[in-house]
């Protein structure tokens, strides 16, 4: 495999802040995108197969993980996707995308390490785990399909300009706010001070770097939490298009 030379990246994302979200990621349908790499063995079909496990955090397996044993069954290929997705940035990537790419995944991983480790993060996430569950139904309905009809219609697109950004960075947030608040209608305060802090782990240093200019979003009424898996590898996908 080639390293993507730098000549082919632009000199900077022009139109984002200084400075990705839980999602996370803001975590994580991120990495999809990364796919737009110049050469075919450090492109699409390596990476989205390094990517793939992490799909397992949506809203298919992460949200029925309630006890112990569901995450230790889990969590083998979570922690295979992370390190093949690492070992794709160090033969695939310049110093300088590997850099900034793990800069915006760290909260994800970070997230993913506590998470399938015995201590007291994940003695919460099992605690709170049932009712995140049984909220499935209402976040799927209230938040998901709407941020999922925004990237796919991005992805079918092809290309990623400022008026596209806008609508993935809003839809981004709108999903993390609604996620906040149908969890607290069904499970509590307390639940969903957890699954605030969980998403935001995952989602922050991808909003701080790319989606900051975008303040004036038009909030909806509803966005979900636990679709997060499918969320953060396809915003990450998406907005690594600016680097390729």
């Amino acid at each position: 495999m080639h390293p993507i030379p730098s000549s082919s990246l632009p000199r900077r994302i022009r139109i984002l802040s200084q400075g990705n979200a839980r999602v996370f990621p803001v975590l994580v349908k991120g990495l999809l995108v990364l796919a737009s790499c110049r050469g075919e063995e450090c492109g699409h079909e390596e990476l989205v197969r390094c990517a793939r496990p992490l799909e397992r955090i949506s809203n298919s397996d992460l949200s029925f993980v309630t006890k112990k044993e569901d995450i230790n069954k889990l969590c083998p290929d979570l922690e295979a996707g992370m390190k093949c997705i690492k070992k794709y940035t160090l033969t695939c990537m310049q110093q300088k995308q590997r850099e900034h790419f793990n800069s915006l995944y760290t909260g994800t991983n970070m997230a993913i390490m506590e998470l399938c480790q015995d201590g007291p993060y994940q003695d919460e996430f099992l605690k709170h785990a049932p009712c995140m569950q049984k909220s499935k139904a209402e976040y799927e309905l209230l938040c998901y399909k709407s941020y999922q009809k925004t990237t796919q219609e991005i992805m079918t697109n092809g290309s990623l300009g400022q008026q596209n950004l806008k609508s993935l960075c809003c839809a981004f947030q709108e999903y993390l706010e609604c996620s906040h608040h149908t969890v607290r209608r069904q499970c509590g305060d307390d639940t969903a001070r957890f699954t605030k802090e969980f998403l935001d782990r995952m989602s922050s240093s991808l909003l701080k770097a790319h989606c900051a200019p975008y303040t004036e979003c038009t909030v909806n009424s509803g966005i979900s939490t636990l679709n997060l898996s499918a969320i953060m590898p396809m915003t990450l996908i998406l907005l690594m298009r600016y680097f390729t």
